[in-house]
């Protein structure tokens, strides 16, 4: 059987619903979370094909990136402490990775990008108060797109990274 990348996003939309019902739920068997737990790789599979698909990439990413910035802010507005979609806003790195095969500067440019990013924010969360925590923990990295400081790690850039990669190949996906 073939998904496409919109019963893809059906599927993973339901597990994620499974998921956040069994953490807002108590004594829900343990397993409606680990069935939560695939919806991750499914959305950012789909946003890797769309940005593979995308006719422009440029507009592909300004979105994601308008609706992170407003997942964080509602995010430290109600202290949510789940934001995917800062994690998928992270296919930025495959448009970087396409354009340093241009100019290899590219590259370099954006590591220390995200070093800078990173600093920054430590340095906010470090020296805020009670009021500015939760402004300094999501709205910052939000901001300035830090790949360092995403729901689920610097792991689900690199996932996303060999989707893009693998794509291709159904065996090595």
């Amino acid at each position: 059987m073939e998904f496409d990348t919109i019963q893809l996003k059906r599927i993973a939309f339901i597990l994620m619903l499974i998921d956040h019902v069994a953490l807002y739920i108590p004594d829900l068997p343990i397993y409606f979370r680990w069935l939560g737990r695939i919806s991750m790789p499914l959305f950012l599979f789909c946003c890797v094909c769309g940005f593979d698909y995308t006719h422009d990439r440029k507009k592909y990413i300004f979105r994601l990136y308008v609706f992170s910035l407003i997942t964080a802010v509602v995010q430290s507005i109600y202290n949510i402490d789940n934001n995917f979609i800062l994690t998928v806003f992270s296919v930025v790195m495959l448009e970087v990775i396409e354009l340093s095969k241009i100019n290899r500067s590219i590259l370099f440019y954006y590591g220390v990008w995200q070093i800078a990013a990173l600093v920054v924010s430590l340095y906010f969360i470090q020296t805020s108060n009670a009021d500015m925590e939760t402004i300094c923990f999501y709205i910052i990295p939000a901001l300035t797109g830090s790949i360092f400081c995403l729901e689920g790690g610097f792991v689900y850039v690199i996932l996303g990274v060999l989707f893009y990669y693998f794509k291709s190949s159904k065996r090595k996906l």
